[in-house]
């Protein structure tokens, strides 16, 4: 049996053979995905597909239903002149898992109570309080010591939910900090499970789940919950693998580029380019329209970012 303490409450968990064998399982199904074949375009477009069933069921957990495709169409149309009411929390969950991606994946460095402050920020632009000796030392703890990256994600999840008054903000940031645990340890698994789906799909056992935390002084169940929700993502996405390898080849999608969408992207080789609308245009000779449709295009496809907003907008490659 393992004991942390936080804000004065101690806990324990223990690995269980319910855990051990979640645990074995999620490392088989990880490998399976992290091996199968599959095409970079199709693996783009499975990782857009996940990218959006993430803010989706994100949104869905706070009681905003918004379909994928117009989650699409948002993110695809940055600072369009008539964005859709949730747009900006839309555009800022694409923007933490951008965070997590460029800063985070298999990142070596041990996750700090100021790197949680700087992600909080990044996410909804505040700051949160907390016991900043207690947080650094449990933090370390479940870093330095050799648990199964599930295991410390799912404690850094504890912890925020904890530590930070139970609210809609704190609960969503807490499942942000679960997967900056997993891309810090190498477990994005390709950046295609989607853990909210299943939360959502058994709302009620994950809402009590919540309300129970604050009196659980073994969190063992935590733990084995979390592991199930895990697994259940894989097995999803190994799924859609398998669905992918048998499309229709003749069916058309946004990830088949044209030729001048490929030339666009070469001129995206050289590293901190930045690309502009009217960039495309003198390049190619084409309107204002064409330059705007392609780069939509490259966008939607999850190949270059947008930044900036009107005539400042620029884009650069993921």
């Amino acid at each position: 049996m393992i004991r942390l303490s936080l804000n004065m409450q101690s806990f324990s968990y223990t690995k269980t053979s319910m855990l051990i064998k979640s645990l074995t399982k999620i490392d088989h199904l990880r490998q399976r995905i992290l091996l199968a074949p599959i095409s970079p375009a199709d693996e783009l477009k499975l990782q857009w597909e996940s990218l959006l069933s993430r803010i989706h069921f994100t949104l869905a957990l706070q009681g905003i239903l918004v379909s994928q495709e117009n989650i699409s169409m948002s993110l695809s149309s940055p600072g369009s002149q008539t964005p859709h009411p949730h747009a900006s929390l839309m555009e800022g969950y694409k923007r933490v898992f951008d965070f997590l991606y460029h800063n985070w994946l298999v990142n070596k460095n041990v996750i700090s109570p100021d790197d949680l402050q700087q992600f909080y920020k990044t996410y909804c632009g505040g700051s949160f309080t907390c016991n900043k000796e207690e947080l650094a030392a449990n933090l370390t703890y479940v870093q330095i010591n050799p648990e199964h990256p599930v295991i410390q994600a799912s404690l850094a999840q504890l912890f925020i939910l904890t530590n930070i008054p139970l609210s809609q903000k704190s609960e969503q940031f807490s499942h942000l900090v679960f997967y900056m645990f997993l891309y810090k340890n190498g477990y994005d698994v390709r950046r295609l499970p989607v853990y909210e789906e299943y939360y959502y799909a058994n709302l009620i056992s994950y809402k009590n789940m919540l309300t129970r935390l604050g009196g659980l002084a073994n969190v063992t169940p935590w733990l084995e919950y979390s592991a199930i929700a895990v697994i259940s993502s894989l097995e999803k996405t190994l799924l859609a693998f398998s669905q992918q390898n048998t499309k229709d080849p003749q069916k058309e999608t946004i990830f088949d580029l044209g030729e001048r969408q490929k030339l666009i992207m070469n001129l995206l080789v050289q590293p901190g380019i930045k690309l502009t609308n009217k960039m495309v245009q003198r390049s190619f000779d084409v309107s204002q329209i064409t330059a705007s449709r392609d780069l939509a295009k490259l966008v939607h496809a999850g190949l270059i970012v947008s930044r900036g907003k009107g005539r400042s907008t620029y884009y650069t490659k993921i």
